[in-house]
């Protein structure tokens, strides 16, 4: 059943990047923080890249919204850094950090089993054009995810990653680990990085993810008019993808972000 829940009440959830190679827990800038003047940088919908910084590192991952401790819902979700020699920059400013519009509910009786759920990602790089061979449009989109001979991410069909084994190391590290104290209160949005060296290419006009049980997830992208999945457990990151002017320059850059701007302090990550 669907259910609707005002983005206005997710903007107060703090964010955090977890990565399961060494149980790392990140948590990301907040306007709510004591130190520094920080922007809220999740946006549903937009994905704004300034024109003098670099494209920032993405990686595939999966998006875990946690309440009072316990999952609530999955996503799909992408994790975009940068790193300078202080830090690792995920908020970079407004609509730097994308988030799902549409999640699975882990508490849903018609949500699939975990090992049939898994993430797709594919990118278009220019306006659609729609040619009598192409009517859905589908042919303008690729996948992002690269090939990759590690059995550890099960890449299927249109390189497909199946999330049943990073849910249940992140659900271990959960109700096990002290480290993860802080997540037992209130709402939290958690990004579970499949693998540090999976890396995708950043597309220039727009990015789509799902996380279903779909045998042909491509079959989605082409499709405007998301209410006919209301039906389906299927999770949804749609993102326009737009080249900004130069932040570094601007006179409202708040002083937190000038380190990021600074000339030579970006880590170039091959």
């Amino acid at each position: 059943m669907l259910q609707n829940l005002p983005i206005t009440l997710t903007k107060s959830w703090e964010t955090w990047t977890v990565r399961l190679d060494d149980h790392s827990f990140t948590k990301v800038e907040h306007p709510k923080d004591d130190a520094g003047d920080w922007v809220d940088p999740t946006s549903f919908d937009k994905l704004y890249l300034p024109i003098d910084l670099p494209l920032p590192l993405c990686q595939p991952a999966l998006g875990i919204a946690v309440s009072n401790g316990i999952p609530r819902y999955i996503m799909p979700s992408v994790v975009l850094s940068l790193e300078t020699p202080e830090r690792i920059w995920r908020n970079r400013g407004i609509c730097s950090l994308p988030r799902s519009r549409c999640w699975i509910d882990l508490f849903s009786p018609f949500t699939p089993s975990l090992d049939r759920l898994k993430l797709s990602y594919f990118g278009r790089s220019a306006p659609e054009v729609r040619f009598l061979e192409d009517q859905d449009g589908s042919a303008a989109w690729t996948s992002l995810l690269p090939y990759t001979m590690d059995d550890k991410y099960r890449l299927f069909g249109y390189k497909e990653l199946f999330i049943k084994e990073a849910f249940e190391s992140f659900q271990t590290l959960l109700d096990s680990s002290h480290k993860c104290e802080f997540l037992r209160d209130g709402y939290h949005f958690v990004d579970v990085v499949l693998g540090d060296a999976l890396t995708m290419s950043l597309p220039k006009y727009r990015m789509k993810a799902f996380l279903t049980d779909l045998d042909d997830p491509k079959r989605l992208v082409g499709i405007e008019d998301t209410s006919m999945l209301d039906a389906e457990s299927c999770g949804e990151l749609d993102i326009a993808v737009s080249v900004i002017s130069a932040g570094g320059t601007s006179e409202f850059l708040p002083s937190v972000y000038r380190d990021l701007y600074e000339e030579g302090n970006i880590i170039i990550m091959n």
